[in-house]
């Protein structure tokens, strides 16, 4: 599925689902509910969790192991357990009552996904590689969920973990040129040309050649290199 999109509105009246707005949720210390007890439900509390978010599990038996630091409610959904929840997902694996959990979210204002069921969805799953704090999210739309996670392993494959300590390491440099001394337009210009060849940057830092990479960083963002 595609990145989030939030809209608030009937069912009935809803334009076709696109989501076509994506952006990315801060759930950290948020209260976020996850419905069924399989291996969606615990891939999607396990995502959650390690994105800082208190997780409640509603599940009567879990099939799958659940991630440590969420809370099981031995159970499935019932209404009013969306009620103060910042995100919610219903995984269909325990044939839950979509409609009442669609209904409760629309009324609590609360972000609900619904595995495998757009119409019922405010946002959906991208499929996402993680490299550290690096995050490259592909979207179908919703249309095309098993060609968005081919396409993520092929990232995989291109983007290792250097990509990763990359980002440490132009956060690292921002921090010290801040606050910066030129418009923002030259500002961003400098740092499109700092990362020009990220691919020459990240092969410093796979070969552990740190300081070439941040000299080169800096370099760039001083304006030294066009000196």
């Amino acid at each position: 599925m595609g990145p989030e999109a939030v809209h608030w509105t009937c069912p009935d009246a809803r334009r076709p689902v696109t989501f076509a707005f994506p952006m990315s949720l801060d759930v950290a210390g948020r209260r976020c509910v996850v419905v069924g007890g399989g291996p969606l439900a615990a891939a999607k509390a396990r995502a959650l969790v390690e994105a800082g978010a208190e997780v409640v599990v509603l599940a009567a038996e879990p099939t799958a192991a659940l991630p440590e630091g969420v809370r099981h409610v031995p159970r499935g959904y019932r209404p009013g357990d969306l009620a103060g929840a910042f995100v919610a997902v219903v995984s269909g694996e325990d044939d839950p009552d979509v409609e009442a959990a669609w209904q409760e979210a629309e009324r609590e204002r609360v972000l609900l996904n619904v595995v495998d069921d757009v119409p019922h969805c405010h946002f959906a799953f991208p499929a996402v590689v993680r490299r550290g704090d690096l995050r490259v999210a592909i979207s179908t739309g919703g249309k095309a969920p098993a060609l968005a996670a081919r396409l993520r392993r092929a990232l995989e494959a291109q983007l290792g973990d250097e990509y990763g300590r990359l980002v440490d390491l132009l956060g690292e440099v921002r921090s010290a040129a801040l606050p910066r001394s030129v418009p923002f337009e030259e500002w961003a210009r400098r740092w499109q040309a700092a990362v020009a060849d990220h691919e020459a940057l990240a092969a410093l830092v796979a070969a552990g050649d740190v300081d070439t990479a941040r000299d080169r960083i800096r370099a760039s963002v001083t304006g030294e290199a066009a000196r």
